[in-house]
């Protein structure tokens, strides 16, 4: 079934929906921060926040564009990132102490006028290309014991993977299994 779902052709809202897994992956794994998907979970009513990541006391609000290379990303888009970072912090009182970092996180071309205004709002830009094949697979432990889930499971989204409570990512579910997980 993981192999189907790898290699079925996805529609452009899918494909956006991926790149936001993947970052949660990638940020995850390679910063141990605390990722809230708060693009998939909440959809258009995300306010441009499609990740929300937690680590210490800094708060970084990531915007992710994976559209197809021949389109730009302008201005706009980074002003929408700017504004709703500003709200975030501003609308959570126990933000307040908090560092507040935006990170837009793409895989097109940016005008340079949108690069400029970054510079200028404190806006990093991070080009993140998401390979074809990544580990996908998340193994969780929780109250319910050692459980792994797969993509397309319904509680895969809410699952967070914390390395410090030996929780990991893998490509296959044999890998999962002979560590203990068994299918949520």
């Amino acid at each position: 079934a993981l192999n189907v779902y790898q290699k079925r052709k996805l529609t452009k809202r899918e494909i956006g929906l991926k790149y936001e897994r993947y970052l949660q992956f990638y940020f995850e794994t390679k910063g141990n921060w605390d990722v809230y998907n708060n693009g998939i979970r909440k959809g258009y009513k995300d306010l441009g926040r499609d990740l929300i990541c937690i680590k210490n006391n800094t708060v970084r609000i990531i915007q992710a564009k994976y559209w197809s290379v021949s389109k730009k990303i302008y201005s706009k888009h980074i002003h929408q990132l700017h504004g709703s970072a500003a709200s975030y912090k501003y609308c959570k009182n126990n933000f307040q102490d908090y560092n507040i970092q935006k990170y837009f996180c793409f895989r097109n071309q940016i005008d340079e006028e949108a690069k400029k205004q970054a510079k200028y709002l404190d806006i990093k830009l991070k080009k993140i290309e998401m390979p074809k094949l990544y580990p996908m697979i998340k193994c969780n432990i929780s109250k319910r014991g050692k459980k792994y889930f797969l993509p397309f499971d319904s509680y895969y989204d809410q699952v967070k993977i914390s390395k410090d409570k030996g929780e990991f990512y893998c490509s296959e579910p044999i890998q999962a299994i002979k560590s203990g997980f068994i299918r949520s």
